[in-house]
Formats: C-alpha cells, sequence, structure tokens
C-alpha cells in the first residue's frame, strides 16, 4: 500500500491512477467498493509486477511436481475445551484494545463500507451490526445489549475454529500431528517419501481425522 500513500484517503484519485495504468488494470478496480483501498493496493501490485515482466505473483510460484518434496501438516489441538478458552480471551483482549472503537471511526471515514471483505469479517462485523443496532434504535446502550454482542462475537470466532478443523479433517494431504509435539513433527519430516505418504493413509492418521470431528463450541 506504499504506492498509494502519497493519495492519502482520496479515493477517486487514488483508484484514477490506478486504472490508467493498463486497460486491464481499469477493468480490474472498475469492480471494486468505494474506498476498498486494500484491494486496489492489490491490483496495483499485479500490474506492476505485470509491468517488470513477472506476469502476476500467482505465475511466479513454482508448480509443484516431482522435483519438490512438499508435507503439510496440521497441529490439532489436544484439548478443544481450552482452545475455545483462549478464542474467547483473544476477542476480549480485541475489545479491550479498541475493536469498537476502531470500527466506529473506519466506518466514519468511509474506509469500511458495508460491501467490502473487511466488513465481513469476524469481529468487523459482529461491531457493525452492534453499532448499528446502537444508531437505528434497535439495541440500547445497556450492558445487557453489550454481553449479548460479545457473545455473538465469542460465537463467531469459535465457529470458525470449528469449521478450520472441519477443512483439515477433510484434506487428506495434511498429517494430523499434536500441536505442541516437536518429537513427531521432526519425525514426519525426516521420513523418506515413501514412508511419508503411508503415514498419510495410515489407521493413526484415520483415527487423528475422526478426533477432529463433532466436538461441541
Amino acid at each position: 500500500q506504499e504506492c498509494l500513500a502519497p493519495y492519502g484517503d482520496d479515493w477517486e484519485s487514488a483508484l484514477s491512477a490506478v486504472a490508467a495504468r493498463s486497460e486491464a488494470c481499469a477493468a480490474r478496480v472498475a469492480k471494486l467498493s468505494q474506498n476498498d483501498f486494500y484491494r486496489l493496493s492489490r491490483a496495483l501490485e499485479i500490474e506492476l509486477d505485470r509491468e517488470a515482466g513477472g506476469g502476476s505473483v500467482e505465475a511466479r510460484r513454482p508448480v509443484l511436481g516431482s522435483d519438490f518434496d512438499v508435507r503439510c501438516a496440521f497441529l490439532a489441538p489436544a484439548d478443544r475445551t481450552a482452545l475455545y478458552h483462549a478464542i474467547d480471551e483473544r476477542c476480549d483482549i480485541m475489545l479491550a484494545r479498541g475493536l469498537l472503537e476502531e470500527t466506529a471511526n473506519l466506518r466514519a471515514a468511509g474506509r469500511l463500507p458495508s460491501s467490502s471483505t473487511a466488513a465481513r469479517a469476524i469481529g468487523y462485523r459482529q461491531a457493525l451490526d452492534y453499532l448499528e443496532a446502537r444508531v437505528s434504535g434497535e439495541a440500547d446502550a445497556s450492558l445487557e445489549s453489550y454481553v449479548a454482542f460479545c457473545r455473538q462475537f465469542r460465537t463467531a470466532s469459535r465457529n470458525y475454529a470449528a469449521e478450520q478443523l472441519k477443512w483439515y479433517r477433510r484434506d487428506a494431504t495434511f498429517a494430523i500431528v499434536p500441536a505442541g509435539d516437536d518429537a513427531a513433527l521432526a519425525t514426519l519430516l525426516d521420513l523418506d517419501r515413501g514412508a511419508y505418504d503411508a503415514f498419510l493413509s495410515s489407521d493413526a492418521q484415520a483415527a487423528a481425522r475422526n478426533d477432529l470431528a463433532g466436538d461441541p463450541k
């Protein structure tokens, strides 16, 4: 975003400058939401890379094949209850550090439109809903309303963590390794490729995947 720094909060000037670089770039940024500086910066990054002869950031990524021995591991939490408590604590820290104030300031400055990706992110989304409900009168300034907002924020965060567990459970290219078990991870990396592939399809891994399922939030 350093390239856009000279434009400050002037969305129209920044948008025009990026769009002027090429027709493809203009088409890309024409679809952006107002004040979506993150995506505008990303479009500029891709264009600058193309101009430098790199094609795109994605195009420069190596194509994985026989020359690469890629190994993926998911560090599974041993205590799901402790994980969810830690998530709750993290939510409380974000609130204590000014999540509501930050959200209100961004919205007031026009930097957090409802259509933006950031506005749909966990934390911002719940904060916006709460603040807008306060403005509309659907929620009051009572402790009960604030606590209800906090519960929604925590629940959304825990649900997202639970969904992540499901993703890795379904992805058989990831080895399930207990979080904090450095020895198990080192052993995994030391296996030859044949032994590693056999480990992925082993009964032990099947059991580890099953352990990721169905835990209450």
